[in-house]
């Protein structure tokens, strides 16, 4: 029951019913007077968001990684990963897989999430290619060599 439920357990609802498509079921866990990022939010902003999230990242998971409740609030420290596939509040699609870090705060009260702050890293830069991978880089076989192995293009290789 949602009225039992303390600050971290109304969370983890919220996003195990997101990340199930339930939203009907995050919704039953938000007061229709909450607030989100100092602004007024209804059910219907919530579900749009949500809506949108799912529209531009289809394989959105969120991991909790650290959660400090102390009273009504709840601070929580996630990893978020995911497939950029399409628009993603105004950015376009990149097809690129993404893990970024973020951090919010919610306060709850009556089992309700009553305003909700978050911090997230920026999407990646469509426009920055990927770093190479180190693996795919001849160089790197070289500094797998031991060091005092004969080169045979080093001086005792000129002198033969």
């Amino acid at each position: 029951m949602a009225d039992a439920m303390g600050p971290a357990a109304v969370v983890r609802a919220i996003i195990e019913a997101r990340e199930a498509g339930d939203l009907d079921a995050c919704l039953g866990l938000v007061a229709a007077d909450s607030l989100n990022q100092g602004h007024p939010a209804t059910h219907h902003d919530w579900r749009r968001q949500w809506e949108l999230m799912h529209a531009g990242c289809p394989d959105l998971r969120v991991t909790t990684e650290h959660s400090v409740e102390n009273g009504e609030w709840v601070a929580n420290r996630y990893t978020i990963r995911g497939t950029h596939t399409g628009d993603f509040f105004g950015l376009p699609p990149t097809g690129r897989h993404f893990e970024l870090n973020g951090a919010d705060l919610v306060r709850v009260r009556n089992g309700r999430l009553v305003e909700h702050w978050v911090f997230a890293d920026p999407l990646p830069d469509p426009l920055d290619k990927p770093l190479p991978d180190p693996l795919d880089d001849p160089l790197s076989d070289a500094l797998d060599e031991p060091l005092d192995k004969p080169s045979a293009s080093g001086p005792a290789a000129q002198r033969r």
